[in-house]
């Protein structure tokens, strides 16, 4: 299938990319942005608590074969959205979770109150939808915090964050508000176009008109 040609392509690539850090290729990679003191982002901290609370994959240490997660932060509002591709064993699925949480801005935590999960299928199909996604560089766009000349200068508003995991790397970016700055740089519009696929093909709302 398309699909599998197209991933097969696209892990060689990741693998063969040198990381952050070390040129040494067969070295496991690890992207997490943080803040100017050397702490994991917020948003990064968030994911991970409700990763434990709904008892899905930690990616941290690598995914076989490739898992893709969007994390929908909803700001004032208690909801929270979550969908989840991911390829095992040449196969691929969609998990879509809609979540309601307390947040504890004294304790910088959120905790799960409900869930809800279903399976979903890309409207027009995993090959068009995946050639699509994979066209966006969903894989490799940057954290909007370190686009050159981007300032964020909003307080509020909607939060979307990406968690890729392969065998050999793992990456977390975020981006605020993406659509207050995509007639400027390319990579917000990306992020939009990717939030519109979603939503085109799996129906869950992003807030971006």
């Amino acid at each position: 299938m398309k699909s599998t040609i197209i991933v097969a392509l696209l892990l060689t690539f990741l693998t063969s990319c040198s990381g952050q850090t070390s040129n040494d290729t067969t070295k496991f990679k690890k992207e997490i942005p943080t803040w100017e003191n050397g702490e994991p982002d917020l948003f990064y901290k968030l994911t991970q608590q409700k990763v434990k609370q709904l008892k899905i994959d930690t990616l941290q240490s690598g995914y076989d074969s490739l898992q893709i997660r969007i994390w929908y932060d909803y700001s004032l509002m208690s909801l929270r959205k979550l969908l989840i591709i991911k390829r095992t064993n040449a196969t691929w699925t969609a998990t879509a979770y809609t979540l309601t949480v307390d947040w504890d801005a004294s304790n910088l935590t959120e905790k799960v109150k409900t869930q809800k999960a279903e399976t979903l299928n890309p409207k027009n199909g995993w090959d068009s939808f995946l050639n699509k996604l994979f066209a966006l560089q969903i894989m490799t766009l940057p954290n909007m915090d370190n686009i050159s000349g981007l300032e964020d200068g909003w307080t509020d508003g909607i939060s979307y964050n990406v968690e890729v995991a392969t065998k050999k790397q793992y990456r977390f970016y975020g981006y605020h508000l993406p659509d207050k700055f995509q007639d400027k740089y390319w990579q917000a519009k990306n992020m939009v176009d990717i939030l519109k696929l979603v939503e085109t093909e799996f129906g869950i709302t992003s807030g971006i008109r």
